[in-house]
């Protein structure tokens, strides 16, 4: 059950990590800005989305 908790907090570091960056480039004309804001919606998407189905599984 740790491994689970650990990879939820993974994508989360991944979401924080690519907000990051986007804000870092987000003046750089030919920086994929676009690219790190999609990357940091989806890891956001699957924290939430690996956490509701943990709490919902261990009911």
């Amino acid at each position: 059950m740790n491994g689970r908790i650990f990879f939820e907090y993974a994508y989360l570091a991944i979401a924080i990590y690519c907000g990051y960056e986007a804000y870092r480039l987000w003046n750089i004309p030919e920086a994929k800005v676009t690219m790190f804001i999609i990357f940091g919606v989806l890891a956001l998407g699957m924290f939430g989305f690996r956490r509701y189905l943990r709490i919902k599984n261990k009911r």
